[in-house]
């Protein structure tokens, strides 16, 4: 795979966003992986066996169950819920996607405060060939708009960030098709996209 393709894989996880006084809409957090053999399509999640940095291979259902558990502490208790998850395959060299295989999830958010609209947060990681790896979050609670580096996180966001480079757990690829191995910094703003689907529709 070349620098800068999605995939081979891809779990999309969709999760609901509904700042207060605003309608709810679907986002989507989105994690490129590989999986061990080639399967085919429409299997449970528990058929799908993901390659982890270190070990042996995880199954598609225990790695999404570990990504929720620290995943929804980030989401706002009262306005968010992760919905359902999506496996997608990412034809070589191209940003042409196939639908592969889904599963329910359907768990609120645990974090106390109120989700913010049109809010972004970016975790960031650099990789272990020396690229870059980003996650974004939409319309959550901002505890402050400063780039904070692993010290200053909450606990619940170092749990989030542990999860990616732990030997245990990682399995996630930037796009240069390498692990993250260390964490540089979470930055907070606004997002232009979010903004205009809230305030220009």
């Amino acid at each position: 795979m070349a620098t800068n393709y999605p995939g081979p894989y891809e779990l999309r996880v969709f999760y609901s966003c509904a700042p207060a006084a605003f309608v709810s809409v679907t986002r989507q957090i989105n994690i490129n992986l590989d999986l061990d053999g080639s399967p085919e399509k429409g299997l449970y999640f528990s058929e799908y066996d993901v390659i982890r940095r270190e070990g042996v291979p995880v199954t598609l259902a225990n790695l999404l169950a570990g990504f929720v558990a620290v995943f929804k502490p980030l989401l706002s208790s009262a306005d968010s819920t992760v919905m359902h998850a999506e496996l997608w395959k990412y034809n070589d060299l191209s940003f042409i996607s196939e639908f592969y295989a889904s599963d329910d999830i359907s768990e609120a958010g645990t974090h106390a405060g109120a989700g913010e609209a049109a809010a972004l947060t970016i975790f960031t990681w650099r990789t272990t060939e020396g690229g870059i790896m980003k996650q974004y979050l939409l319309e959550q609670p901002l505890e402050n708009w400063q780039p904070t580096t692993y010290a200053d996180l909450l606990a619940a966001q170092q749990d989030f960030v542990d999860w990616y480079t732990a030997d245990a757990t990682s399995f996630a690829l930037g796009r240069d098709t390498s692990y993250p191995l260390a964490f540089l910094r979470r930055n907070s703003g606004q997002s232009e996209n979010a903004f205009k689907r809230r305030f220009r529709p």
